[in-house]
């Protein structure tokens, strides 16, 4: 528990402040992002590649100590130097906790939240199963008691991997949301993505273990 508290408190962290955040390219708060303009950050250590708009910000996972329990890569609007709570953001990342074959992504994604979040911080509004590259994944609309959010989760083996992003369903622009859409649907799996926690943190690694949720109504939406 203490390792989920730990990197949930890290993304929070960096999505609100941005402290020690290393810019990319960027622009100004209020700049239009032209839709055909995107770059694609392609990452060295876990096989993955998604498409960002080419004057945002890349805030980089510090991969200086290859078995810490954290890292996302950030995905920013503006400069992290000055970045504020509500600009637009998204993050890339993989949970601590594996993904169980006997149950549905659904369930499983009802599961962590629980245990992330607690069983009343959070309200799912809208999950909608899709393909993204090869994999099935599910895509969740929610808030909690800081704000709106959205995010994927992509499974890979026993790995379970987030597009998470603070573009909101009902305060942010189009624009945003179809910057977000974009990015999610441009996520790719490389071969040499790790399929297990143990691949990456090392053999003596325990995932966070997840129990079943009794539905309830965040989870009466459709699968």
């Amino acid at each position: 528990m203490r390792k989920i508290k730990f990197l949930l408190m890290f993304m929070m962290l960096t999505l609100l402040l941005g402290i020690n955040a290393v810019p990319g390219r960027g622009a100004r708060a209020g700049t239009v992002i032209e839709p055909s303009r995107w770059l694609t950050y392609t990452d060295p250590r876990f096989d993955f590649s998604i498409q960002y708009p080419a004057d945002w910000y890349v805030i980089p996972r510090d991969d200086g100590d290859p078995t810490a329990m954290s890292g996302v890569v950030t995905f920013a609007s503006v400069d992290p130097a000055t970045i504020k709570a509500g600009e637009p953001r998204f993050v890339v990342g993989h949970y601590l906790a594996e993904f169980q074959p006997d149950m549905s992504l659904s369930a499983w994604t009802d599961a962590y939240e629980a245990v992330s979040n607690g069983p009343k911080g959070y309200e799912i509004h809208e999950r909608v199963s899709r393909i993204i590259g090869d994999k099935a994944a599910l895509s969740v609309k929610g808030e909690s008691g800081l704000l709106e959010y959205q995010f994927t989760n992509v499974p890979n083996g026993k790995v379970v991997w987030f597009i998470w992003t603070n573009i909101g369903d009902s305060s942010a622009s189009a624009e945003a949301k179809a910057i977000y859409e974009r990015a999610v649907t441009s996520f790719k799996l490389g071969t040499q993505s790790p399929r297990s926690l143990q691949t990456i943190y090392g053999e003596n690694f325990r995932p966070q273990p997840l129990e079943p949720r009794i539905p309830n109504s965040a989870s009466k939406l459709p699968n």
